[in-house]
């Protein structure tokens, strides 16, 4: 297997989240672009944020195989995520389209969807122990979070993201 791009897409409106936990989706992108700067193989895309509705992957995976037809597809999870796929839209068609890369997380047991072992590249590597979530909430205290690029935290003290009522 060789990865030749990994592409960031930013939810504009992700189903399992409320509004509430989140920044703008037009701030998160911009955050995404910062962090990932012009690392080469990297790139962000836009393509969920110009599609109205919730951001399912399977529809995002189809707009991938009509971008790249006869490439090989990989969705990239946390460990942790793994177990909560079948709870995503249409997962079992997901599962058909695109196989996951599985990335150690802390904590967490690096292991397939039971009965989808074929489905699954495990890939064990020293990771963050910090959740997006505890990054929100050491945010929204003021606290130091070490593990954001110089550029993102600027960004997000910029526009007061994350901070208690903040809808900016």
């Amino acid at each position: 297997m060789r990865i030749r791009r990994v592409f960031f897409v930013p939810a504009a409106i992700p189903p399992h989240k409320g509004p509430s936990v989140l920044a703008p989706a037009r701030h998160r992108h911009r955050m995404v672009r910062l962090a990932v700067g012009k690392s080469r193989g990297l790139a962000v895309s836009a393509l969920e944020m110009r599609r109205p509705g919730p951001s399912y992957t399977i529809d995002t995976v189809r707009d991938f195989r009509r971008r790249f037809p006869g490439h090989a597809l990989y969705f990239i999870v946390g460990a942790d995520t793994v177990r909560d796929i079948p709870n995503w839209h249409r997962w079992r068609d997901l599962i058909r389209k695109v196989r996951f890369i599985a990335v150690s997380r802390p904590g967490f047991r690096l292991a397939p969807l039971k009965g989808y072992a074929d489905r699954f590249v495990l890939l064990a590597c020293r990771g963050y122990r910090t959740s997006s979530a505890s990054l929100r909430v050491r945010l929204a205290r003021g606290r130091s979070t070490p593990e954001l690029s110089p550029a993102v935290a600027a960004y997000i003290r910029r526009h007061g993201l994350y901070r208690p009522g903040a809808t900016a």
